[in-house]
């Protein structure tokens, strides 16, 4: 009987491993998913800022050399995040080339982001509450383990069934024991020189 109920709990402490090595997977694509929300949102925002100016640009006036570059950065970013390719990245405006005649490709950009950031967002809901249906598993196999795992608790028990009793550690025992033997034979030890002087006299 109590064998059963051994291997029962047991049984019940492997889920509880495998339910946190499932836990910690899921932990890690929260982050992953998160940061790459992150980064997608600020690129985003940046392009919008960028879309923006561009709409107040006057026609006809090239787009800075600086301003160019910052924003082949931005939809390179963007594109390294994204599936598939943009058109920016691909076949930039000549150096020299109208404001306007970027906003095209930043567009596309920006509503390929748009998707991606809404996709990253639900696969993250998504993750949140598969955690919460693995928590409930794993809270359930845990009690069911009767902590045969790394997660031991202590629980109190009943007052009435406690019986004190005197407790002898063994390394105590030990050790007063070979004091008593050390002090025994530094006696024999030191009684030697006087029975040797008796002896002689």
């Amino acid at each position: 009987m109590v064998l059963d109920k051994s291997n029962v709990a047991a049984d019940h402490a492997r889920s509880v491993f495998s339910l946190e090595a499932r836990l910690d997977a899921n932990a890690r694509s929260q982050i992953e998913h998160r940061l790459k929300a992150i980064q997608l949102q600020q690129i985003y925002n940046a392009l919008n800022a960028w879309r923006g100016r561009a709409a107040e640009a006057q026609p006809g006036a090239p787009l800075d050399l600086l301003e160019r570059w910052r924003l082949q950065s931005l939809v390179a970013n963007a594109a390294s995040l994204l599936p598939g390719e943009l058109s920016l990245v691909a076949q930039p405006p000549a150096e020299g080339a109208e404001t306007v005649q970027y906003i095209p490709a930043v567009d596309q950009a920006l509503i390929a982001l748009a998707e991606e950031i809404a996709i990253a967002d639900q696969q993250t809901a998504e993750l949140a509450a598969q955690h919460e249906a693995l928590m409930q598993q794993w809270d359930v196999e845990s009690k069911a383990s009767h902590n045969l795992t790394a997660h031991l608790t202590v629980e109190p028990g009943a007052v009435e069934h406690i019986v004190a009793r005197p407790v002898r550690l063994t390394s105590q025992v030990a050790l007063v024991g070979g004091a008593l033997g050390l002090l025994l034979w530094g006696l024999v030890f030191l009684g030697r020189p006087l029975r040797k002087g008796r002896a002689e006299i």
